[in-house]
């Protein structure tokens, strides 16, 4: 939880207290935590997976032994706000459906990445669309003609999502694929970056509309991307995992601990203790952590 890598860890009590703990006794310690937490871990999957709706989405991950480059995938449910991770996965569409599970009819909110084309019941994240005309405006690439259309463009992807949000419902389809579709047009005066955000806009409409069937479905996928953020720090920190079992079990309680932190802020970790107990404490030893039972801290 607080991000940091096996040497950190390592560092801190000897420079604290003294005293060393090999990253073999740290990697044991974590792997026993995950194996009780395993039944939790697929409770809370379950759980998420009941919910209407939820959000996907993937970061980069490193798995530092191997070297191999891998992602965090994250699941997260709208309604409770809490999420499942998988780490130390590859980037294909497998990872989704391992998460859903084979029998989801909910609506899943992602950015346009491609492994999720194929969902059904599929919201694409609004976010995702403006960010990346926006910043097309912001780059210094265009001319001050081709800024102006572009801008002018924006504002007016900007207005349909406003009136997207304020005022959605079924039968105002129509109006929205029109809108969309006008917007999608590409003019022989639009630079390259902005022909390939018009064709991917034209081939989804549909699919940035699919709020209009339920107005509880969220436009954009910034849930799953909060829910990520505390991977993205510890890789920035820590780098990664050392191998693909240290990163499933990091996946095992970074899920069931950021889902106790988002039920209780203030006092996270003590309900987690309070909640599944301990049955295991440390005695300092001369240079190691010396196991016995116990029911307290």
């Amino acid at each position: 939880m607080c991000r940091l890598s096996f040497t950190q860890v390592q560092n801190l009590p000897q420079d604290t207290y003294q005293f060393s703990v090999s990253q073999g006794e740290i990697a044991k310690i974590l792997e026993r935590e995950a194996t009780k937490l395993r039944p939790q871990f697929e409770q809370l999957k379950a759980k998420i997976r009941g919910e209407p709706d939820v959000h996907l989405d993937e970061t980069g991950w490193k798995l530092l032994q191997s070297g191999e480059p891998s992602y965090a995938w994250v699941m997260s449910g709208v309604e409770s706000q809490e999420s499942i991770f998988l780490v130390g996965e590859s980037r294909g569409k497998g990872n989704a459906e391992k998460l859903l599970g084979e029998n989801y009819d909910g609506f899943v909110v992602t950015d346009d990445y491609g492994v999720y084309r194929k969902l059904s019941r599929h919201q694409l994240c609004w976010a995702h669309l403006l960010r990346k005309w926006r910043d097309l405006v912001q780059s210094g690439e265009l001319t001050e003609r081709q800024k102006k259309n572009c801008r002018e463009e924006y504002t007016s992807l900007c207005d349909v999502y406003d009136d997207l949000g304020q005022n959605r419902h079924e039968g105002r389809r129509d109006e929205f694929v029109s809108r969309l579709t006008h917007l999608s047009t590409i003019k022989s005066s639009d630079p390259k970056k902005l022909n390939r955000i018009k064709t991917t806009l034209r081939r989804n409409v549909p699919f940035y509309l699919t709020a209009l069937t339920d107005s509880r479905i969220p436009l954009t996928n910034n849930q799953a991307k909060r829910s990520l953020r505390h991977l993205v720090l510890k890789r920035k920190i820590s780098f990664g995992s050392l191998t693909k079992r240290t990163a499933e079990n990091l996946a095992v309680l970074v899920s069931i601990l950021l889902s106790f932190k988002q039920r209780f802020q203030l006092n996270f970790f003590g309900e987690y203790l309070r909640v599944w107990g301990v049955t295991t404490r440390y005695k300092i030893s001369t240079s190691i952590f010396t196991p016995s039972t116990s029911d307290n801290i």
